[in-house]
């Protein structure tokens, strides 16, 4: 006969450690992503949020290049930024410059020029978002 109990024959084998910490690190990948997908629904239902700041002024063969900065802080993407960038000369003329940033996704920001033909004075640059589209 055997010399162990009934009792003893019916438990279960003990789950060895490695096991428990392959289901451990799963468990914890598996709540990360749950999170990560929640929280990644509210940020992304937050509508686009673009601006535009100027960046550096330098000369080129054709006039002056202005440097712009386009930023989207929403979490939705924007398609087809337009910004427009005015000057006013000395002689009281104005000039504008138009660029368009054909895709700009939440959280992100993209560069870009604006060209004129007279430099552009940085206290009378007035430069802004004229448009953009859901895509």
């Amino acid at each position: 006969m055997s010399d162990m109990t009934a009792s003893e024959q019916q438990k279960p084998p003990k789950t060895p450690a490695l096991e428990w910490i392959a289901s451990s690190i799963g468990a914890i990948f598996a709540v990360g992503l749950i999170s990560f997908l929640t929280w990644d629904i509210f940020v992304a239902a937050e509508p686009a949020d673009v601006s535009a700041q100027p960046g550096v002024i330098e000369q080129a063969s054709q006039g002056y290049t202005l440097g712009i900065v386009v930023q989207n802080t929403g979490g939705l993407t924007a398609a087809e930024v337009e910004v427009e960038g005015r000057v006013t000369t000395v002689d009281g003329t104005e000039e504008t410059s138009q660029a368009t940033f054909d895709y700009l996704p939440g959280k992100s920001e993209r560069r870009g020029t604006l060209m004129f033909q007279t430099e552009p004075d940085p206290a009378q640059l007035r430069l802004r978002v004229v448009s953009y589209r859901e895509p």
